[in-house]
């Protein structure tokens, strides 16, 4: 993952080896904030991808595959 003026860039890879192709619907991108055990200030937001390079919508078995989500700035915490 890297920063790059107002974008995230986040690089995925994808490796099989499960013996079957596996079909890819969607990947969804989360921001977590707060504490589990205190309900109230725990969150859970979408990040929805301004942009999604070589998105896969199948993955052969033995097969890895790279792809970058390019999303909006943001900062991971410590955890």
């Amino acid at each position: 993952m890297f920063y790059h003026k107002s974008e995230t860039y986040l690089v995925v890879e994808v490796s099989n080896t499960s013996g079957i192709t596996f079909e890819t619907n969607f990947l969804k991108v989360y921001s977590v904030s707060g504490n589990k055990k205190r309900k109230a200030s725990y969150q859970w937001l979408e990040i929805q991808p301004v942009y999604i390079h070589n998105n896969p919508t199948k993955i052969w078995n033995g097969q890895s595959l790279r792809f970058v989500y390019i999303l909006p700035k943001y900062v991971l915490g410590d955890k």
